[in-house]
């Protein structure tokens, strides 16, 4: 199966009471052979740790395989996608409620 390209539609919510930033996403995956949908959960991650988590799904689905380090880091999405020559598009808006990210 070859990858065509991955977009990933983010949404972050700021929980102002505690200080922390959750996040979720969908990742739309497009192959030789059709469409795919995955949902990334609601999880604790702020600035682009959403595009991170939905690679965490994607290798989790059998996609892609993020290379490790011994540091313990993972190669970085936009190095996968641009070594295996796969259009990745990603953007994330901030949501007001909890409940948005779903």
């Amino acid at each position: 199966m070859k990858i065509i390209s991955i977009i990933v539609e983010g949404r972050k919510w700021f929980d102002k009471i505690n200080g922390n930033t959750y996040h979720s996403a969908n990742v739309i995956v497009t192959t030789n052979q059709g469409v795919e949908l995955l949902k990334v959960p609601y999880q604790y991650g702020y600035g682009d740790q959403y595009l991170q988590s939905a690679f965490d799904e994607l290798e989790k689905a059998g996609f892609v395989k993020l290379e490790r380090y011994s540091s313990g880091a993972s190669e970085a999405p936009w190095r996968w996608a641009e070594d295996h020559k796969v259009t990745l598009v990603y953007s994330a808006v901030d949501v007001a409620r909890k409940k948005d990210l779903k």
